[in-house]
């Protein structure tokens, strides 16, 4: 779900961030893949299991 919200944000919202759109799109990604491994590392997972 918050993932599915995130996309539809970047999707919205991002066009209108002008010269920072790159660096922004790239901030995104890090974090959501960072809370990934976050998520899978609490619940014992490896990530891409």
């Amino acid at each position: 779900m918050a993932i599915a919200e995130l996309e539809e944000v970047l999707r919205t919202d991002l066009p209108e961030t002008g010269e920072q759109q790159t660096v922004l799109k790239a901030e995104a990604d890090r974090v959501l893949e960072y809370a990934k491994l976050y998520v899978a590392e609490v619940s014992g997972k490896k990530p891409g299991s």
